[in-house]
């Protein structure tokens, strides 16, 4: 795994997930981030992090934590409105409902149609 390049990191990552081995796929992202951290596929490889957090591990705090580590590094990136969803949705289940409101906020500012907009007016967002 040292030796491979950041593309071939995140599909060994995406091939990883969907065989639901997500250590495997950590290990992968983990590396990827490690080795290439400018490179585009870093912002990629912290969204599947929070996906593999909140799909397979239920660990809703760290979601939110990869979550919105995407979107700090690629705030108009190809997956923020998906990260700024799921951060709001991670952020929820965490029993972070204040984060979570103003989340949903910052998400129907930016998104008002998006696939998270009925769960951010549920929230209680104007």
């Amino acid at each position: 795994m040292s030796t491979l390049p950041a593309a071939d990191l995140l599909r060994l990552a995406d091939t990883a997930r969907f065989a639901r081995n997500s250590g495997r796929a950590q290990k992968a992202l983990t590396e990827l981030r490690r080795r290439f951290p400018d490179a585009p596929e870093a912002g990629t490889a912290g969204y599947m992090l929070g996906r593999i957090a909140f799909d397979l591990a239920a660990d809703y705090d760290r979601a939110a934590h990869w979550f919105s580590t995407y979107l700090d590094e690629h705030p108009e990136g190809p997956l923020a409105k998906e990260a700024l969803g799921r951060l709001m949705e991670s952020q929820e289940r965490a029993g972070r409902a204040s984060e979570a409101q103003a989340t949903a906020r910052r998400y129907l500012a930016r998104h008002p149609e998006g696939p998270h907009a009925d769960l951010a007016r549920r929230l209680g967002a104007p």
